[in-house]
C-alpha cells in the first residue's frame, strides 16, 4: 500500500469515527412472523394449516402457536411417510401471496432418556397451485432443541409453503418426527411503500374506483370481498393507472374493495376499505311508478309516485345532493295536515323502480 492510499484510508477511517459510524455491512432487515399465533388450524383465516398426518392430538398448526413446551408441537409416532418425509402446508389464502425468504425451526426431544432432536433433514418449498413446487432451502438441523434460524434467495411471491421433515435424530427413518414452532418471514422493504387512499362509486351493473398515485409505486393491485374485512380476493394485478371499473357484479350486492401499491422492493399494505352496491338506476319512462327501496336494516319501503318525483330521487341518489330525500305522503294522512318520510342516503341498499302509466 503506497503512502497516498495509506493516507487516504487513514481519513476515511477517521471520518467514520466522527460520525459515530462503523464499517460493519447492514443485514437484512425482515418482516415479523408472517403466521400469527393459531388456535387451530383455521383460526386466523384466510390461512389454512395442514399436515400429512400427526399424532392425535399433536396437529400441524401446533408449529404456530407460540408455544415451546413440547407437549404443544407437530408430532408423528411411527406413522410411515414417502421418501420426502413427513410434511406441514401452510396456505396464505386466494390472492395471498409472500416471498418467503427466511425460516426459523425449533425442535424437541422426544424422549427424555432419548436425547435425540425431533427434527434433521428438512426441506422447503413454495407452490401457487398446491402441485408443482419449487425448493427454495434445504439443510441439516442440529442436533439441539434450540432456534435455528436459516436465510435463503427467494424472488418469487407464493401461496403455499410446505416444510418436509425427512428425518429425525431420534428416528433416522423418518416414521417419528415433530417440530415445536416455525416461523416465516419475507424481508422488509429497503424503502417502505405507502398505503393508496381509495375512494370509489356505484353504477348500474359496476363498480368504479379510484385511488391516490403512490410515489415509487410501480403498480397497484385491487382486491374484492363480499364479507367486510376481508378475505380479500385479487380481481386486477399490476394496474398502471389510478382507476379501475370492475364490471363484474350484480345489482344489489354489496363489494368491499382495498387497493395496495406495489413496487422492486415488495407490496404495501392494504389501503382504506370501500363498500360499493351496483344499482340499476336507468331513469324511468312511465308516468307513475312503484320506488321500492331497500334499506340497509333489512326492511322495505314502497311509495307510489309521479315520475317526475321519482326522477327527483334517482337525480338525488346519484348526485348526492343531500343527506336525506323527503317523501310527502297524499294518503294514510289520518288526523295529521301531512306527513313526510325521510330516507338517508347511506341506508340505501338498493331500490327499484316499477313504471306504469295512469
Amino acid at each position: 500500500m503506497n503512502l497516498i492510499t495509506k493516507f487516504l484510508t487513514f481519513v476515511f477511517a477517521f471520518a467514520l469515527l466522527l460520525t459515530g459510524q462503523n464499517l460493519a455491512f447492514a443485514e437484512d432487515q425482515y418482516s415479523d412472523d408472517l403466521v400469527p399465533k393459531l388456535t387451530s388450524n383455521t383460526s386466523a383465516p384466510p390461512i389454512v394449516i395442514e399436515e400429512d398426518n400427526y399424532f392425535a392430538p399433536y396437529a400441524g398448526w401446533k408449529v404456530f402457536d407460540d408455544n415451546t413446551d413440547s407437549f404443544a408441537s407437530w408430532y408423528t409416532y411411527l406413522l410411515p411417510s414417502d421418501a420426502e418425509g413427513h410434511f406441514v402446508i401452510v396456505d396464505f389464502g386466494a390472492g395471498n401471496t409472500k416471498k418467503v425468504q427466511k425460516i426459523n425451526i425449533k425442535g424437541y426431544h422426544i424422549s427424555s432418556s432419548s436425547k435425540g432432536s425431533s427434527v434433521k433433514d428438512w426441506k422447503f418449498y413454495g407452490s401457487n397451485d398446491k402441485t408443482t413446487w419449487t425448493l427454495l432451502s434445504n439443510d441439516t438441523y442440529p442436533n439441539v432443541v434450540t432456534t435455528q434460524s436459516y436465510e435463503f434467495n427467494n424472488d418469487t411471491s407464493y401461496r403455499y409453503y410446505r416444510l418436509n421433515i425427512l428425518n429425525s435424530y431420534f428416528d433416522p427413518t423418518g416414521k417419528t418426527i415433530g417440530l415445536n414452532e416455525l416461523e416465516l418471514f419475507e424481508k422488509s422493504s429497503t424503502t417502505p411503500i405507502d398505503e393508496p387512499v381509495l375512494s370509489g362509486t356505484a353504477g348500474n351493473a359496476k363498480n368504479t374506483l379510484s385511488w391516490d398515485a403512490v410515489t415509487g409505486a410501480t403498480g397497484y393491485i385491487l382486491k374484492r370481498s363480499t364479507t367486510p374485512g376481508g378475505p380479500y380476493t385479487t380481481i386486477a394485478s399490476n394496474v398502471t393507472g389510478t382507476t379501475y371499473t370492475d364490471t363484474d357484479v350484480t345489482n344489489g350486492t354489496t363489494y368491499y374493495y382495498v387497493v395496495t401499491a406495489i413496487n422492486d422492493d415488495g407490496e404495501s399494505g392494504n389501503s382504506n376499505e370501500v363498500a360499493l352496491t351496483p344499482t340499476d338506476t336507468t331513469t324511468p319512462t312511465g308516468n307513475r311508478a312503484l320506488l321500492v327501496i331497500s334499506l340497509t336494516d333489512g326492511s322495505t319501503r314502497e311509495y307510489d309516485l309521479s315520475i317526475n318525483i321519482v326522477n327527483d330521487f334517482v337525480s338525488w341518489y346519484e348526485g348526492k345532493q343531500s343527506e336525506a330525500f323527503v317523501f310527502t305522503k297524499e294518503y294514510n294522512i289520518g288526523p295529521f295536515t301531512s306527513r313526510q318520510e325521510y330516507i338517508s342516503q347511506k341506508h340505501i341498499l338498493s331500490f327499484e323502480v316499477k313504471q306504469y302509466s295512469k
